[in-house]
């Protein structure tokens, strides 16, 4: 088998790459096969399967939830009994678990995410609303909104994670320390207020005219002056 897997935390990069990766496969008249737990069929009977008039065969794993350490086992064990060709493609880090339970010879394509925003994401606190939206505009050259309030959700949950209930959060030791002294900054009614205004602004950009960018300034300049 030969095995392809794309990952990483910028999502949109990395699904971009998924998705040429499929169409290209599929303007060369391959067959392109989209394995899923809800079609009833095992991993395995997938792999094993296929056209008899098909020359070219690709399997394709979007997400990689429900495939079970059995499934990743008989992978390992037949990997040089079958000739599939399977793209896998998770939305995040690669689970060491996962991709230690793999063949060897597997093809990974990882798309980290850029340094402005881990920049943008670790200045987010109180008294710095100024360098917040300068950053947010840069951001937004390149990637769309849904994506960077996805990012800014997440960071705000985690922060208000190890500030309630730290003994809870599980990561390493130096990301909890970052994420505490950035939470040190915020009181904790602050940091509900914000976590709060991004929901509604989620809400808004789904159901209205109103423009998310400005509802997100808003919110960091009232919350985060």
């Amino acid at each position: 088998m030969k095995i392809s897997i794309i990952s990483g935390e910028d999502s949109k990069r990395s699904r971009e790459r998924f998705n040429y990766i499929v169409q290209s496969i599929k303007k060369r008249g391959w067959e392109v096969h989209y394995f899923s737990k809800d079609s009833g069929m095992a991993l395995p009977d997938a792999i094993s399967g296929g056209s008899l008039f098909s020359t070219e065969r690709l399997i394709v794993l979007d997400g990689i939830i429900g495939i079970s350490a059995n499934e990743l086992n008989w992978i390992k064990n037949n990997n040089e009994k079958f000739d599939s060709k399977i793209l896998i493609y998770t939305d995040g880090n690669l689970p060491k678990k996962f991709s230690d339970s793999l063949p060897k010879g597997v093809t990974f394509e990882k798309f980290d995410l850029p340094k402005l925003i881990f920049k943008f994401l670790e200045t987010i606190y109180p008294k710095n609303s100024k360098n917040i939206l300068t950053d947010l505009k840069k951001l937004l050259n390149d990637y769309p909104m849904e994506f960077v309030l996805a990012l800014l959700a997440r960071q705000m949950r985690d922060l208000y994670w190890v500030k309630v209930a730290p003994e809870t959060y599980i990561a390493p030791s130096w990301l909890s320390q970052k994420l505490k002294r950035q939470s040190d900054k915020f009181d904790q009614q602050t940091l509900v207020n914000f976590i709060e205004n991004l929901a509604i602004i989620d809400v808004e950009s789904k159901t209205s005219s109103v423009s998310a960018e400005l509802l997100l300034d808003l919110a960091i300049v009232s919350d985060l002056q």
